[in-house]
């Protein structure tokens, strides 16, 4: 194989995993990143996969990366991480494992420390070559599509969006607005199930929101109401799986 052909075949191989990467990955999500047996946190803030740059990077940071044609080199880049008050890098080319939580699934893979770009104090990770997940769900989700009403802080108007999957415990709904709500905000959540229950008001904790392709995605965990709403679920979800 001629050193063209292997340079060919090693964007292939990147621009794959950076487009995996890329539809779950959201500027400012958070990283576990290890290496030499420690663990740090850090925060996820741009990649770079060809032909060209992610359109999210800001101006300093694009002047970073440069052309997709300009190094031949596709990667990743993080915050440094703080340990003890202090930002710590790891020794050049050395290894570094990333993992990361999304949508109850645990993303992981191993790459190269490249650079560290002291203006913006980012470092560069070079792209993997594969990324491997993990489940951390017991109970398998029922997909879905249900029309669900969401009222936010008690507030009106209500959004209107759809149950994307749901399991006794919490669901995936999607809008075409965002609500306007974080990681840890209660919403209500209302909804005429497929077999005609009418779920009222259910209390719901948003994990995680993303948006994807144009719509607001919220993964929810139910509250334990004394209402029976849950058990609502609960029993339209055992219908479902049989």
């Amino acid at each position: 194989m001629s050193s063209v052909e292997a340079q060919q075949n090693a964007a292939d191989t990147a621009s794959k995993a950076g487009q995996a990467l890329e539809s779950i990955l959201t500027v400012g999500d958070i990283l576990s990143i290890e290496w030499a047996g420690k663990k740090y946190n850090t925060h996820f803030r741009g990649l770079k996969k060809p032909p060209n740059i992610n359109k999210g990077l800001s101006t300093e940071l694009k002047r970073i990366t440069g052309s997709a044609n300009s190094t031949g080199e596709f990667f990743i880049l993080v915050d440094v991480p703080v340990s003890e008050g202090k930002g710590v890098l790891p020794e050049f080319n050395s290894t570094v494992a990333v993992r990361f939580l999304y949508d109850g699934i645990i993303y992981g893979f191993k790459t190269w420390f490249l650079r560290f770009h002291k203006k913006v104090s980012l470092i560069a990770l070079e792209y993997p070559t594969s990324v491997e997940k993990r489940s951390l769900r017991s109970i398998e989700r029922v997909k879905t599509v249900m029309c669900v009403d969401a009222e936010v802080g008690g507030k009106s108007p209500k959004f209107n969006g759809v149950i994307l999957d749901f399991t006794p415990t919490g669901a995936k709904v999607g809008f075409d607005k965002d609500l306007g709500c974080k990681a840890g905000e209660i919403i209500a959540l209302s909804s005429v199930l497929a077999d005609g229950t009418e779920v009222k008001n259910i209390k719901a904790m948003v994990k995680n929101s993303k948006l994807n392709e144009g719509k607001y995605l919220f993964g929810v965990v139910f509250e334990v109401d004394s209402s029976g709403q849950a058990d609502k679920i609960k029993k339209y979800y055992d219908l479902c799986r049989g």
